[in-house]
């Protein structure tokens, strides 16, 4: 339930109320061997929380920072060299964020058994969305966008609440950076139904519907922010900000 917790706070700009919970599953007492699989739910969670944590607030150079936590097992550093990856690349340093994806890549290389296919799945998927972002980094707009969007329409009717980005969001804001507003626009309100009220789709679909010349969906969608944001101080929550714009 920590995890829900968290992604909650994010979503209404409650940063750091985020930052308190994270800092207190740090000192939690691991959970070793859980069911007998080797699985740590402390140490996963942990990881996850802190990927989500830069992420969702458009910290790129935090989470290019990021580093394995100790104990991780492979499907868990797998998201933290995605949350790497995916901020090297939106601070424009493609090398690093290359050095990511081979280290995603050398993890889905060691998960060959069967019953490992679940988190190879989940690899496989960091993987190719932190390759978007390196391509969308090198200029390759068109194969970027078409990458994201078969991702998209894996995750297509299902919720993704919690643990990463939807991929449909992701495909938003490239859109948007690549100025497509109306496809951008669109795919933003898609993801809104499948996962609701969140922060970063709020923000982005106002933006998209501004660019895209439709006046009043963006004061709909700004509307709609600030209720969400009530009594949040994040900058995030404030209308106009950077982390609106394409690019932030």
């Amino acid at each position: 339930a920590i995890d829900f917790l968290v992604y909650a706070y994010l979503q209404c700009g409650r940063d750091a109320d985020a930052q308190r919970v994270i800092e207190d599953v740090k000192v939690m007492p691991q959970s070793h061997d859980m069911y007998g699989m080797g699985y740590d739910q402390h140490i996963s969670t942990l990881v996850a929380l802190e990927a989500a944590y830069a992420l969702e607030r458009h910290e790129w150079a935090e989470a290019a920072k990021l580093v394995p936590v100790k104990g991780a097992q492979l499907a868990d550093n797998s998201i933290t060299y995605w949350a790497r990856g995916i901020g090297a690349a939106r601070t424009g340093n493609v090398s690093q964020a290359r050095k990511a994806l081979a280290e995603i890549e050398a993890i889905h290389k060691k998960q060959s058994e069967p019953r490992q296919k679940p988190s190879a799945d989940a690899v496989e998927r960091d993987r190719d969305e932190v390759l978007a972002w390196i391509e969308h980094g090198e200029g390759k707009d068109k194969e970027a966008v078409e990458l994201l969007r078969r991702l998209a329409e894996k995750e297509d009717g299902v919720s993704d609440v919690s643990d990463q980005i939807p991929a449909s969001e992701m495909l938003a804001d490239m859109l948007l950076e690549v100025q497509r507003p109306q496809e951008a626009l669109s795919e933003y309100q898609a993801d809104l139904k499948r996962n609701r009220n969140r922060l970063n789709g709020l923000h982005g679909a106002a933006q998209a519907a501004e660019s895209a010349g439709r006046a009043a969906q963006a004061s709909q969608y700004r509307a709609e922010l600030l209720k969400l944001c009530s009594g949040s101080s994040a900058e995030r929550c404030q209308l106009g900000s950077p982390h609106s714009a394409p690019g932030q």
